[in-house]
């Protein structure tokens, strides 16, 4: 992993609580909109086969067997954990009822695939780290005009609420 590489953010303004147009206004930061890779299988195959001893359609196809098995696992219910990234499990949400017998599966309206980071691959800040490791992200924060000329999402638009990355409702 390179150290000099860095994640692009800008600033945007919102309301300290969103929805309610009589809280104070705050500024936050988001990542820079279009500055995200989306990377699929085959361009981490291609990395990985660079850097060892099996072939793309190996790595591709053991992937694939991950995905299949770890789907299985949370489909009965149980836990997946990978060391060194995190835990995968499910959650749902179901609709109240006044009575026990209301009360039934049928009630469950959205079942969540939850991940929860491993201690290892936690990431921090490296403008804040007392410590420099391989997990310090390093953040630059661009310009508005660096921003207004190839961005027309309105990053700037106090109402929009951002991306959806950052904490929902109140700040804090």
């Amino acid at each position: 992993m390179s150290t000099n590489v860095k994640v692009q953010v800008v600033r945007y303004k919102r309301h300290r609580r969103i929805g309610d147009p009589t809280s104070p206004e705050v500024y936050l930061l988001k990542r820079k909109p279009g500055s995200t890779r989306t990377h699929t299988i085959d361009d981490l195959a291609k990395e990985m086969e660079a850097k060892g001893t099996l072939t793309v359609g190996d790595v591709k196809h053991t992937m694939h067997e991950l995905i299949e098995h770890l789907r299985q696992k949370l489909i009965e219910g149980d836990k997946v954990k990978i060391p060194g990234l995190g835990t995968f499990h499910t959650t749902f949400r179901t609709e109240p009822a006044e009575e026990e017998k209301e009360c039934t599966v049928r009630s469950i309206r959205r079942v969540n695939v939850r991940f929860m980071v491993d201690n290892n691959l936690r990431l921090m800040n490296n403008a804040t780290a007392t410590t420099r490791g391989p997990n310090n992200v390093t953040f630059e924060l661009c310009t508005e005009t660096a921003t207004r000329g190839s961005d027309n999402s309105g990053a700037g638009d106090g109402d929009n609420g951002g991306s959806g990355d950052d904490d929902e409702g109140i700040l804090d």
